[in-house]
């Protein structure tokens, strides 16, 4: 094969990846959205059957669920009622939290951020920090993910049985809003 048959090839096949690279900007280009960071207190009242929590283990778990959905790092999680101490685990608390969430408005508002929305799914695989156990704790964050969240096209499934663990009794999914990596920290 001569010389030029091979960077004639090569050619098209730059154009063809540079094509593709341009038509992918130009999609998440079209699905940003301008977010501000909007201030939520949540209130969460854990009553479990099944799984038992310490107060800070049910801090940690509640905490990575909002991170996972778009809440901002800097957040506050405190659990109460552990009748025990907050090392010992219980089948009741209450869960306050007290974070920054982006929410959508008009373009061009002062302090936006860029933002998309991003698909999602929680499941007792997914995100890793989640199991199987986990089914009355998704059933009792209902309300937050309802009220304090921008999330669209929400598909929220919880069959929790007491005393029951099976892999299929909750899955929660849609679409977040999760502010892109420049404006990740927030005001």
């Amino acid at each position: 094969m001569s010389r030029y048959a091979d960077s004639a090839r090569m050619r098209r096949h730059l154009a063809g990846w540079a094509l593709l690279l341009a038509s992918v900007r130009l999609a998440q280009a079209a699905d940003t959205q301008s977010a501000i960071w909007e201030h939520h207190h949540a209130k969460i009242n854990y009553v479990g059957f099944t799984t038992l929590y310490t107060c800070s283990g049910l801090e940690s778990k509640v905490q990575g669920i909002l991170e996972f959905l778009g809440a901002r790092h800097d957040m506050t999680v405190r659990a109460t009622g552990c009748m025990g101490g907050p090392e010992i685990p219980t089948h009741n608390a209450f869960v306050e939290a007290d974070f920054y969430s982006p929410t959508p408005v008009a373009d061009g508002s002062a302090d936006a951020v860029a933002a998309r929305w991003t698909s999602f799914q929680i499941t007792y695989q997914h995100p890793i920090f989640m199991g199987s156990g986990d089914c009355e704790l998704i059933q009792s964050m209902k309300e937050t993910f309802e009220k304090s969240l921008a999330v669209r096209g929400l598909a929220y499934y919880t069959d929790c049985f007491p005393h029951e663990v099976h892999d299929d009794d909750f899955k929660v999914g849609g679409e977040a809003l999760e502010v892109m990596p420049a404006g990740r920290n927030g005001g």
